[in-house]
């Protein structure tokens, strides 16, 4: 299951341009979402 974090990228994702809009509409750390998009993506959901 995902956690919450992902199920914010994923309807977010979208919607921005690149990490840093990603993590400020997100409220967090550019680092952190670079963490959770990378684990998106090596499972190969987005």
């Amino acid at each position: 299951m995902f956690r919450h974090i992902k199920l914010e990228l994923l309807a977010t994702i979208k919607c921005v341009d690149n990490i840093s809009e990603l993590a400020m509409k997100l409220d967090h750390s550019e680092s952190h979402l670079s963490r959770a998009v990378g684990d998106l993506v090596e499972n190969e959901v987005i």
